[in-house]
């Protein structure tokens, strides 16, 4: 879900806030600033880095939680409210 379809402010507040906190995490892992970082979002908005990267993360939010997973390898993570 991107943020412009959110129209409850403290739902847009949590996208917002845990997708900062996760470029923050993984910048730190990647060894780079976070503004450096180019990400997409696949069909279900799962994020990734635009360049090939040796990491595989992911990242769930449900009502004040975030919940961030990275690995080596591909995985699923999902936070329920």
């Amino acid at each position: 879900m991107t943020r412009s379809r959110l129209v409850i402010p403290r739902d847009r507040d949590e996208v917002v806030s845990s997708h900062a906190a996760l470029r923050v995490v993984v910048s730190r892992y990647c060894g780079g600033r976070p503004s450096e970082l180019r990400f997409r979002f696949g069909e279900h908005g799962k994020p990734g880095l635009v360049d090939a990267t040796r990491i595989a993360f992911n990242l769930s939010h449900a009502r004040g939680v975030a919940l961030m997973k990275w690995i080596s390898t591909r995985m699923f993570c999902c936070a329920r409210s």
